[in-house]
């Protein structure tokens, strides 16, 4: 996982299946409140702390049937780079 702040500009959506929540935020304001050197996966069990289902860290595994906090996080897409055109014909193929 990466750092909050090798992120893009955007928004950040979080969404648990077993509980159904969800939320977005931006990525300026989590840098604001948590620090741009945050891990995503510690930032993830910040915004998730009040789940129910969340279990600690040094806990044992889930029994076969205990529910379990699903939460997900899912950040910006990264610009794509576009190469740049060399100068001159640039779509001419020689033979």
């Amino acid at each position: 996982m990466g750092r909050l702040g090798d992120a893009v500009p955007g928004r950040v959506y979080v969404d648990c299946a077993t509980c159904k929540r969800s939320g977005r935020y931006t990525v300026a304001s989590l840098i604001g409140r948590y620090g741009a050197d945050i891990s995503t996966l510690d930032l993830l069990r910040h915004l998730t702390a009040s789940c129910r289902y969340q279990r600690p860290f040094e806990a044992s595994p889930a029994r076969k049937y205990e529910r379990l906090c699903l939460a997900a996080i899912t950040l910006p897409p990264p610009a794509r780079k576009i190469p740049p055109v060399p100068p001159g014909d640039p779509y001419t193929v020689e033979v």
